[in-house]
């Protein structure tokens, strides 16, 4: 267990972490332990903060506390911060008679020095850290005081889907998009000289992962890129954008891809309640995965969720079928027997290639009874054996990117030239989904919930019927503390929840659209009249009483 040994050391750090205990509760500290065994954080303090269980203030308190306690001397704890400056990278404290003493800057002091110790809040310590690489910088522009595998650590510790690294002019900065939000992380900031050295530092070491011909030189073409840090149980999959205008600089965006299986529940109606999704439609949704044959379609925008709600079906389907998925790459490792995963295999010989078609066609005679095709492209031969695979006796899952559910018939008859008839009789179920912020337990603030005119006027995607839904609507409900907490990281918002519409075609349903050019609206009205589907105007008004998400959030639907 975390800090065993560094508990040790003196009754100091035994005391803080009892004061921890105290204040947190032992199930919350012991989870930090175990976050920042997982993702190797520098220290409890920063995990702490980081997951939002003890601001960086609060600890500070605490530490002084302790060290009050134990009467330590030779500590100084209470002082100016206008006192501290940094010079030629070391620190220095301001005496009573206007000198400047050097000093050792801690966040938690060792007892067995004799030198004048300084204690600073740990957010205090890291930005002294940053502002003596910075000075530093400007006799040699490539000192760093991170590496790439640092980064990718905190956000594995703030649980970020991707790193951002972008160029600008006078400096580099880095974001982490956590829970769909756009957050920029200030502990790496880099000046310009700075950010050209870490970026080129990056693609050296992408290039040690990177099958084919990957450039660590190139700043005037995209690149892909991929970087594994097995110690770390992920890997990243990397793009490299160049400014076009200066051509040294390169905006990179860094997937974070989990190399570790995952352990997802058999019981597919638990799994689907944490995704978000109502108890009534998880019974529907259950019911088309017993089907033999067919197809099911989960459709979204980019990084909606569309792969994580198939995710969280396939383990929990009948143990007695065999499973086989492939994707480009494999970013959840499904920890059952009987699901057996496949990367997009494309090396510089076309005849070696393994692509989705040739999978699909592979997995016909491999005798698989379901597949998940991790996206449906545009790609030479692969919607032929989708087609003739889910007529010959495979359930087929796959995603697809478009706006709503009820637009399947007309996008896969425009994307993929398959008559209307012919995919009417095809698809099972069309669900189609978005993922929208929480908000934050902690600080959200209750009021009372109403549309009116002004609300609904822009709503350009909602029909007429809708909107006036929309303005009869009056509940309670919370609103998001602008300022947030240090739970959300003081966005407000903590954690995403599905959004969905979707349906199920009925013999008469399907009937209805073979016989008439239906529209996607006209389709939805038809679902809705049969009792087989459900809008995302509803899924979110049922949330907004429940008080997970607030109204302004009807503007994404």
């Amino acid at each position: 267990m975390e800090c065993l040994a560094e508990q040790s050391k003196n009754g100091f750090y035994r005391l803080f972490v009892r004061k921890v205990i105290d204040r947190v509760g032992r199930d919350k500290y012991v989870f930090a332990v175990g976050k920042k065994e997982d993702t190797k954080d520098s220290h409890i303090i920063n995990t702490l903060n980081s997951l939002g269980i003890l601001a960086y203030r609060e600890s500070f308190e605490l530490l002084k506390e302790s060290l009050r306690e134990l009467g330590n001397g030779g500590v100084i704890i209470d002082y100016d911060p206008n006192d501290i400056t940094v010079f030629e990278g070391d620190v220095y404290l301001c005496s009573d008679d206007g000198s400047r003493i050097k000093v050792k800057p801690i966040f938690y002091p060792h007892q067995d020095t004799d030198e004048i110790q300084i204690l600073l809040s740990y957010d205090h310590c890291q930005n002294l850290s940053l502002e003596s690489s910075i000075q530093k910088t400007e006799e040699r522009g490539d000192i760093i005081c991170f590496t790439f595998k640092d980064i990718v650590r905190k956000a594995l510790l703030f649980n970020a889907s991707d790193i951002h690294i972008l160029p600008k002019t006078d400096h580099y900065r880095v974001f982490f998009r956590i829970d769909g939000r756009f957050l920029e992380i200030p502990e790496f900031l880099m000046n310009v000289e700075q950010g050209k050295a870490f970026s080129r530092m990056i693609r050296i070491e992408a290039s040690d992962h990177t099958k084919g011909s990957f450039n660590i030189d190139e700043t005037k073409v995209s690149q892909l890129g991929k970087i594994e840090y097995s110690d770390l149980g992920v890997g990243l999959r990397l793009e490299f954008v160049p400014d076009g205008r200066t051509l040294e600089h390169v905006d990179i965006t860094a997937r974070i891809i989990s190399k570790g299986s995952l352990e997802i529940s058999a019981n597919m109606e638990g799994n689907l309640r944490k995704c978000g999704f109502a108890e009534d439609d998880i019974v529907s949704f259950e019911s088309i995965t017993r089907r033999k044959t067919g197809l099911v379609v989960v459709s979204g925008v980019v990084n909606s969720g569309k792969s994580t709600t198939i995710w969280n079906v396939l383990p929990a389907l009948d143990r007695t079928k065999k499973i086989g998925t492939v994707e480009d790459p494999v970013e959840c490792v499904l920890d059952r027997h009987n699901i057996i995963q496949h990367q997009i295999y494309e090396p510089e010989k076309e005849s070696l290639k393994m692509g989705f078609e040739q999978f699909i066609k592979s997995f016909k005679r491999g005798d698989y009874d379901v597949v998940f095709i991790g996206e449906w492209r545009k790609s030479k031969g692969l919607t032929e054996a989708i087609v003739e695979q889910a007529n010959a006796g495979q359930l087929i899952f796959t995603t697809l990117h478009v706006k709503s559910s009820f637009e399947i018939y007309s996008a896969i008859s425009e994307m993929f030239h398959i008559q209307k008839n012919v995919s009417a009789r095809l698809v099972l179920m069309s669900l189609n989904q978005l993922l929208l912020p929480k908000l934050c337990k902690h600080c959200k603030i209750e009021t009372d919930i109403g549309f009116s005119q002004d609300d609904v006027r822009y709503l350009n995607t909602l029909t007429k019927i809708e909107k006036e839904k929309l303005l009869s609507f009056s509940s309670k409900g919370y609103r998001r503390k602008e300022e947030g907490c240090s739970y959300c990281y003081h966005t407000g918002y903590k954690g995403r929840t599905v959004i969905y519409d979707y349906f199920i075609p009925t013999q008469e349903f399907i009937s209805e659209v073979v016989k008439n050019d239906l529209s996607p609206n006209e389709i939805k009205n038809l679902a809705l009249m049969y009792g087989i589907g459900k809008t995302k105007l509803s899924v979110f008004l049922d949330r907004v009483r429940e008080g997970l998400i607030e109204k302004s959030c009807v503007e994404e639907i």
